[in-house]
C-alpha cells in the first residue's frame, strides 16, 4: 500500500492550517521538544464510558468528518521522518500525543485516537475491548516475549498498549475481549530498531571501566547518550538476534572503539579477541537478569550493557560479537543454548579441534560472559561442550 503521496499532502495541509480552532501543545520526547498544532473539535468528541462496536464507529467517524485530525497527522509524520522513527518509536509518539490532547480525558480518547492515526498511516491494527476496557493491537510479523499476543495467520496481534499498564505481563491476549477493525488489510508493524533515531539534541554520561588482561591493568572512558538508554526502557522483549541489530550511539561507538583500537594496535586476530574477551567479561559485574533487576529474560542492548552496572551471558554476547564484528571484521555467530548464550568467531588460522562447522566455514567459541577470564579461544564453558545450541547469524 502507498501511503507516501497521502501522508505528504497531509503535511501540506498541516504547514497550511491557520484557523482559530487551532491549539499549539509541546511536550518532550526523550531529549526532543515537540511542537505541534491540533484541531480542538477533536475535544468535543463524545465516547461513551460503555464500549461497543457502535460507540468506536462514531468515534471514528467523528474524528475523521468533523475534525481536521490531519493537522496532527502530519507534524506526527513529519517527525517520523526528521528524527528517523522506526514503527514503535512512532507509536510512542504518537501515544505521547495523545497524552498532551487528551490529558483531561479517560484514557479511551488517547487509545481510541492512537488506534486511529495507526490505521490512517497504513498500520493492520485492532481493537479489543470489553465493557468500558479498550486495548491497541498491531499486527506483526516478529515475536514479542513480554506483551499480550494473539497468533494471526503467520504473525501475531501484539498489544502494544499494554506496556503502560500495572500488571500486563500476561502472554496472550484476552479471548474474552471482542475485536473491532476497520482496515482488515495494512503494513505489518515492525519492532526492528536496526537504526537509532537523530535525535537534535543529546544526554550524555560518561562512564569509566577497568579491566586486567596478560596481568596488565586497563582503564577507559566511554560516552554513550542515556536517550538511547531511556528509548529501551519500555521497548518491547524481542528475541535475541533482533537485540544484536541494534547499534550503538555514534558517541559510544566512537569512544569504545577508540579506546579498545587502541588496546588492540599491533596485534593479531587471536590476540586482540582474547583482549576483548577479557574486557567483556571483567568491565562488569555478572548478574542474571532475576537477580539484578528481578525480571526474566531481559535482554540489552549494547548501548544498555555499557550503561548499567549488571549484565549477563545474552548481553555480553551481543555487545562482544558487536565488537569483533567491526573493531575485526571477523565473522561470528551466537550459539543460544536453553539456559545461556556465547559467541563463536571464524579465525584465519587457528587449529581449533572444537570448531563448529557452519555453511562450510569453522568457527571457534569465544566465551564473553565471566567472571572467570581463564577460557581461551576454543575451550567450550564446562558443562556445555555436548550440549545442543542453536546457531543465530
Amino acid at each position: 500500500m502507498r501511503i507516501f503521496p497521502i501522508i505528504l499532502t497531509l503535511c501540506l495541509c498541516s504547514i497550511a492550517f491557520v484557523d482559530s480552532t487551532a491549539e499549539v501543545m509541546e511536550f518532550e520526547f526523550y531529549s526532543e521538544r515537540i511542537r505541534m498544532e491540533y484541531d480542538d473539535a477533536m475535544l468535543d468528541l463524545q465516547l461513551s464510558n460503555t464500549i461497543t462496536e457502535s460507540t468506536i464507529t462514531q468515534y471514528y467517524e467523528q474524528l475523521q468528518h468533523e475534525t481536521q485530525y490531519f493537522v496532527v497527522m502530519g507534524v506526527l509524520f513529519h517527525y517520523k521522518k526528521t528524527l528517523g522513527l522506526n514503527d514503535w518509536l512512532y507509536y510512542r509518539l504518537i501515544d505521547a500525543a495523545a497524552r498532551e490532547i487528551y490529558k483531561d480525558k479517560h484514557e479511551n480518547h488517547r487509545l481510541l485516537f492512537t488506534w486511529f492515526i495507526l490505521n490512517k498511516s497504513g498500520y493492520m491494527v485492532q481493537l479489543n475491548y470489553a465493557e468500558s476496557t479498550v486495548n491497541l493491537s498491531v499486527y506483526s510479523e516478529e515475536m514479542v516475549y513480554d506483551m499480550p499476543i494473539r497468533k494471526a495467520g503467520s504473525g501475531y496481534f501484539v498489544d502494544i498498549s499494554a506496556y503502560q499498564k500495572e500488571g500486563f505481563r500476561t502472554r496472550m491476549i484476552n479471548n474474552d475481549q471482542r475485536e473491532f477493525k476497520v482496515r482488515l488489510k495494512g503494513k505489518p508493524f515492525s519492532f526492528v530498531l536496526d537504526r537509532l533515531p537523530t535525535f537534535t539534541k543529546k544526554d550524555l554520561q560518561t562512564k569509566t571501566y577497568e579491566f586486567i588482561h596478560d596481568n596488565e591493568s586497563y582503564r577507559m572512558s566511554v560516552d554513550m547518550d542515556r536517550s538511547m538508554v531511556q528509548i529501551m526502557y519500555l521497548y518491547p522483549e524481542l528475541s535475541i538476534d533482533k537485540h544484536a541489530l541494534i547499534p550503538l550511539s555514534d558517541e559510544a561507538r566512537n569512544s569504545l572503539f577508540s579506546a579498545l583500537g587502541k588496546m588492540i594496535e599491533g596485534k593479531n586476530d587471536f590476540e586482540s579477541v582474547r583482549l576483548l574477551l577479557s574486557f567483556t567479561r571483567q568491565f562488569k559485574t555478572y548478574k542474571t537478569d532475576k537477580e539484578a533487576y528481578e525480571i526474566d529474560n531481559l535482554t540489552f542492548s549494547p548501548e544498555e550493557t555499557l550503561f548499567y552496572k549488571f549484565s549477563d551471558c545474552e548481553d555480553r554476547s551481543i555487545l562482544f560479537r558487536l565488537l569483533v564484528e567491526q573493531l575485526l571484521g571477523k565473522e561470528t555467530i551466537l550459539l543460544d543454548y536453553e539456559d545461556h548464550a556465547t559467541v563463536a568467531v571464524n579465525f584465519d588460522n587457528f587449529d581449533d579441534q572444537n570448531a563448529i562447522l557452519y555453511k562450510g566455514k569453522k568457527y571457534s567459541i569465544c566465551e564473553p560472559t565471566g567472571p572467570g577470564n581463564h577460557l581461551q579461544p576454543g575451550q567450550f564453558p564446562e558443562g556445555f561442550q555436548k550440549e545442543s545450541f542453536n546457531i543465530i547469524d
